[in-house]
Order: C-alpha cells, then structure tokens, then sequence
C-alpha cells in the first residue's frame, strides 16, 4: 500500500556558481606536501603522484553540472523526521516508483565514505526491469542519504544505526505508507540494515548485504568454538585492522580531532583536502557536492562515534553476497574514470 501523494518536499540538486569556482580556485592554490621514498605502493598512505593527477583531474577536467544533471535524473525529496532524543534531522531521499502496481518496495543504504550516488547506476534496472529484457519483479526504490552525508542534514550530535534504523522505518511506514519492505546495503550501511532487521522485524520481509557487519570476537553463547581455518581468519583480520584502522581508531573516540586537523589542513593548504583523499576519483567526483559545498567533514569524522554493540540474529531472511577485497593502491587508469 502507497500513498497517492509523497508527503515529502521535492528537491533538486543544485551548487551556486560561486561556490564551484571557490573551489576550482582552492584547488588551483594547492600545496603538496612533500613524500618519503618508497611510497609507490602507498605504504606510508596516498601516494603523492596519483594526488598529483587526482588534484588536476578534479581542477581541469571535472564537470560538476554534468554530475549534477545525472544525480538529478530520479525524483528527489526531503523530509523531517525527530529521533529518539528529540533530534531532528532533515533527510535527503531519492525516490523511483516500480512498474507495475505489485512492485516491492525497497530501501538502499550506501556506505562511507559515499553517498546515495553509488546506486544510479542499479535504479532504472530494479525499477524498470522490463525496459532492459529481464522478467520482474519490480521494485520501488528508495535511497536515502545517511545523515550528514550527501544533502541530509547534519546532527547536532553523534547518531548510530540504531537510530538511523528508526528514521528509515519512519521513512517507509509513515511517510511513504508501507506496511512492509526489504532492505539492501554495503559497508557502513550494512550496519544501519542489520539494525533495522532486528528492530523492525515485523516490517523488513528480507535483507541482502554485500558486507557482514561481524564481530567474531565477540561470541554468543550458543555459538560452538571456533575452527582452527575461523581462528586463522580472525588473527590475519585483527592484524590487517592493526595496521589500516589508524582513522576509524581516531573518528570512533576523538572525531572533533580529525575535523580540527582537515579544517587545518584546508586553511593551510588552501586545496581541497578535507574530503577523503585516497578514494579514486569517481567517488569523490560524486561526493564533492557535499563533501566540500558546502564542507561537512564532522559527521564523516563522527561515524563510528557511538557504538551500538553487536546485533543479536535477524528475523527477516538475510542474504550475503561475497566480493573480492582489492588490494594495493589504486591504478592510474582509474583517475579519469
């Protein structure tokens, strides 16, 4: 069951002029830092080459009004919606009506550090189907902006996916008017789905995540011991996040520091360094309208904030989908993708 009328204000995307050529001004007066030898495979971080490339790519050749007409080619909207403490937040949704009059509805959560950008690619064909040669079903797609991302609002204080699963059922039940959905994420959003699973089970008919938000050492009683191939698993993980997790150890306890230093950073360097600086240049051609226009780095700093412990199994079916980790750094012929 739908509501005829979206009780929900439209929006379209749209940067002011001055404050792309600010940007394409800051970029213009940006002051490398200098490199150890050795880093070709960024084993001190990003490597300053590809930054080099990155930087002129974004300068010279990027066309935000281009982006910007793709990201505006599906109905969008805003609306308010209050959290369990009282905190309002204004969330940005994009909105594809399935064919049909049975399509199931759907809400897609993207991960960080992104936006609802990542799944353009997949709306026409979940809602339309039929248009590209494949048989049902349909599905009416929602795609929310977490918040603080993309053109959601900012918090005033730290939000985790407990409550960000309350604000996506909120979304679903009693702005868009169903009765049931199901649910799809990745990365930083697998957490807010697997959250929203457990907590409003009755609602989410099915999730499918293309990351388990595990916590292998924290185990529940009635899980059996490990085997000897899980425990081998669990140390070469532990020892991989010993030596990558130095950012998520400082945004998960100290976040007002990691903004400190990109504020710094920005006035500083007068270059556009306070967005994530070692994702490839497609991600961050599509996260810049926000990432810099205007600059929000707190929330992307404040993710990991509050914990909310490890979630106990879902109801709803869960279906995992396993994709291969890249390694290395990032190709050069990915900069002008």
């Amino acid at each position: 069951m739908t509501r005829r009328t979206i009780p929900a204000d439209p929006f379209t995307i749209h940067v002011p002029d001055h404050e792309i050529a600010d940007l394409k001004h800051r970029l213009e007066q940006t002051r490398f830092p200098n490199e150890p030898e050795g880093n070709d495979q960024w084993s001190y971080g990003t490597n300053l080459s590809y930054m080099e490339r990155l930087i002129a790519y974004w300068r010279d050749d990027f066309d935000w009004r281009k982006q910007e007409a793709r990201l505006n080619a599906f109905p969008q909207y805003k609306v308010t919606l209050t959290d369990e403490n009282d905190q309002d937040h204004e969330i940005h949704f994009l909105y594809e009506k399935g064919s049909g009059d049975n399509a199931i509805p759907l809400i897609m959560t993207h991960g960080w550090p992104s936006t609802f950008r990542e799944f353009l690619d997949v709306v026409d064909q979940l809602a339309h189907p039929e248009t590209y040669g494949k048989q049902g079903p349909a599905f009416d797609v929602i795609v929310p902006s977490l918040i603080g991302y993309g053109f959601s609002s900012k918090p005033r204080i730290p939000v985790g996916p407990a409550i960000i699963a309350d604000l996506w059922h909120e979304l679903m039940t009693h702005v868009l008017g169903y009765d049931t959905y199901v649910a799809q994420a990745g990365d930083w959003g697998s957490f807010v789905t697997s959250r929203l699973a457990l907590q409003h089970a009755d609602a989410v008919s099915a999730i499918h995540l293309t990351m388990l938000p595990l916590r292998p050492h924290l185990k529940h009683e009635s899980q059996p011991p490990v085997t000897e191939a899980e425990a081998k698993w669990i140390a070469e993980m532990r020892a991989w996040w010993a030596q990558e997790e130095g950012y998520r150890s400082i945004q998960s306890t100290k976040p007002m520091a990691s903004r400190s230093h990109l504020w710094i950073v920005r006035q500083a360097w007068q270059g556009g360094l306070q967005i994530n600086i070692t994702a490839s240049v497609t991600r961050i051609k599509h996260i810049h309208g926000k990432a810099w226009i205007p600059a929000s780095p707190w929330i992307h700093c404040s993710r990991n904030y509050q914990s909310t412990g490890s979630p106990a199994p879902s109801t709803p079916p869960t279906r995992f989908t396993r994709r291969a980790r890249r390694k290395g750094p990032p190709s050069s012929s990915r900069v002008k993708e």
